[in-house]
């Protein structure tokens, strides 16, 4: 399920925007970007495709498909 996040997710996409603010010299991701992203990889990684109803379903309804877009 979709609605928890899972911890290896969000270390991930941490380090991530930790290189970017280091490396370019960058304000990083926002938290709504970080949000996204964490959410994005955690659908892939539960559901095994890339598809807005299938992460819907899988959350229970917590992410919508029109916000998820």
């Amino acid at each position: 399920m979709l609605i928890t996040p899972i911890p290896h997710v969000i270390k991930f996409v941490q380090t991530l925007n930790d290189t970017l603010t280091v490396s370019f010299q960058s304000p990083g991701l926002s938290r709504i970007q970080c949000r996204w992203l964490t959410i994005m990889l955690m659908g892939i990684g539960v559901t095994g495709v890339f598809c807005w109803a299938v992460f819907e379903r899988c959350s229970l309804g917590a992410f919508k498909q029109d916000q998820l877009r």
